[in-house]
């Protein structure tokens, strides 16, 4: 609708912003003056152009724009505008929440995996001791009757050897029913590729001729829909359609089993097409803490059925074979393929990283070369910094542009591809393109809100990056709530404020010692402002505390938060606990 450009007639400027025009100039390509009725503006009725007040209004309600950018006033424009604005607004605060969530829920995995890890060391002696003891009172070897034998009750896929793509994609249907694989099949599953892969070099060199794609898949945490995704986006792997998988197959997720049965099915299939690289999770230290030794036994506990020891001997296999995982991948000896990243030591080079002895569980804070290079390629992290710092994790080296300039340098490598983080578009690129992080497990754990994402070669070696989101296994899936996105958020959150609670709980008489000596009234009670910053100072974690401080703790009505009852920890709120 077109304006009528005089004073005192209403318009809407930018086609968003309600006003009435107080100003028009003699020259119709001048600027005019619009007095706006919220305070969107950016003078008080001074145009800047000349320095003339031409009319008077209140500071940031006035506005000087050209005639074109005004637009005839009406009540429906202007509520559109209302509904438009509110929902910009709605939608920018949920994509600050998601930011400020997932940033949190990070840095509290990276914390928790530094716990795990201590964890683990702590019990590591005792655990060798209490194996030691166990096989000296064994009056023999340890013998799962089940694994070697399919009883009629079992309605589970079953595989016949030599493997066919047929009875494979079985399995695979099987698997979107949520049918868990015999045992029987799964150690013979595991046998053949313990063998097939322990002949294998650490530095796996992979060629794509003319005709051919590669496809680089990151971490799939148990997430079979994932990896279904990817299958059905890209392709099942084939002689020329070739896959490397970067580690992480198992833990966090449900269905580590399955993610690794598939894999290694199609391995079995088309073994110069499927790669396999070792990540910080394919590890008895790992698994142990984040899931996947639960997974085991919740699958295979064979206690009822008079066979205890089954599900110990699947689990010893699983890690058995992810002991000959290979570490790393060189494509077309210009791409460098590695689960972690780069190095805590200077002029690593290809000839040192075929030297390591790998077939073993991966070393942790050792001090040898060849230990903290094998640790580096798990763990480390990149960042936007020069050099290096330590790691977040507790384990790697976060390391920066010229740690990565200076590897591709030494070894004439082009560009460097690792995973081993979340990203929110499931890729992400540093150190100016030599770098690629890729991460392939859309909405990570059942509550981040990230995009999963592959990459695909050719012989040309030009990268091409595919981003998703899971597709559902089951018709029952597709029946989501129209606010997923918020359930989601909403999961992430809880799930946040569960990892902060267990950490006040761990710190409980650090922290009632901190707030002690910031009570200078003695009356049990401390601002929220100390209460943030001793949760910051005593659990070592610089996250937005204040923010969440309502879903963490109660206040009373001076805004006090009463420390005191911290021998309960009644000041957490039960929800978040």
């Amino acid at each position: 609708m077109a304006v009528e450009v005089k004073v005192g007639a209403e318009v809407l400027v930018f086609g968003k912003h309600a006003g009435v025009i107080r100003y028009v100039p003699a020259a119709r390509s001048a600027l005019i003056g619009v007095e706006l009725r919220r305070p969107v503006g950016d003078c008080d009725g001074i145009c800047q152009q000349d320095g003339q007040q031409h009319f008077t209004c209140e500071p940031l309600h006035g506005i000087y724009v050209r005639e074109e950018n005004l637009h005839a006033y009406s009540k429906e424009d202007a509520a559109a505008c209302v509904i438009q604005c509110l929902w910009k607004r709605r939608r920018a605060l949920n994509m600050f929440t998601s930011v400020v969530l997932s940033s949190m829920w990070n840095m509290l995995d990276n914390n928790q995996e530094q716990l795990n890890m201590k964890r683990a060391e702590k019990i590591k002696s005792a655990s060798q001791a209490l194996s030691i003891l166990a096989k000296q009172h064994s009056k023999g070897p340890r013998l799962s009757h089940s694994v070697s034998s399919v009883t009629d009750d079992y309605h589970g896929p079953r595989l016949h050897f030599p493997l066919r793509l047929s009875n494979v994609l079985d399995m695979l249907e099987q698997f979107k029913k949520g049918t868990v694989l015999h045992s029987k099949y799964v150690m013979e599953v595991l046998t053949e590729a313990k063998k097939a892969f322990g002949q294998l070099p650490t530095l796996q060199e992979i060629t794509v001729y003319p005709g051919e794609k590669l496809t680089v898949v990151g971490d799939l945490h148990g997430q079979l829909k994932d990896l279904f995704t990817i299958f059905t986006t890209n392709g099942l792997p084939s002689p020329k359609n070739k896959y490397l998988f970067n580690g992480d197959f198992v833990d966090r997720g449900l269905y580590g089993t399955e993610v690794v049965m598939t894999l290694l099915c199609f391995r079995s299939l088309y073994p110069d097409s499927v790669f396999l690289n070792r990540g910080n999770h394919e590890s008895r230290n790992q698994n142990s803490w984040m899931g996947f030794e639960e997974e085991i036994w919740e699958k295979y506990d064979g206690t009822n059925e008079g066979d205890p020891a089954r599900a110990s001997v699947v689990y010893n296999m699983f890690q058995m074979f992810f002991d000959t995982l290979p570490l790393c991948a060189l494509v077309l000896k210009k791409i460098f393929v590695v689960h972690g990243g780069l190095f805590s030591c200077d002029n690593v080079t290809l000839a040192h990283i075929k030297g390591i002895s790998r077939k073993r569980e991966p070393p942790l804070h050792q001090q040898g070369f060849e230990d903290k290079i094998y640790e580096d390629m798990l763990w480390s992290d990149p960042r936007a910094i020069a050099s290096r710092q330590p790691s977040e994790r507790g384990a790697g080296t976060e390391f920066g542009h010229e740690v990565t300039n200076n590897f591709c340098a030494v070894n004439r490598v082009a560009l460097v591809i690792r995973s081993h983080e979340c990203v929110p578009e499931g890729y992400d690129v540093l150190h100016g393109g030599r770098l690629i992080t890729l991460f392939s497990a859309s909405r990570y754990c059942g509550t981040q809100l990230n995009k999963g994402a592959f990459l695909t070669l050719g012989a040309d070696l030009q990268p091409e990056i595919q981003q998703f989101y899971a597709n559902p296994m089951t018709e029952a899936e597709w029946e989501k709530p129209e606010d997923e996105a918020t359930a989601l958020q909403d999961n992430l959150e809880g799930d946040a404020l569960r990892m902060i609670a267990e950490r006040i709980c761990d710190h409980k008489a650090d922290l009632f010692w901190y707030f002690t000596q910031h009570d200078q009234e003695a009356n049990g009670k401390v601002p929220r402002l100390v209460w943030a910053e001793a949760l910051k100072s005593v659990l070592a974690l610089d996250l937005p505390f204040l923010l969440y401080q309502a879903k963490l703790a109660d206040t009373d009505a001076d805004n006090l938060i009463n420390y005191s009852k911290y021998r309960g920890l009644g000041w957490i709120r039960c929800d978040a606990a």
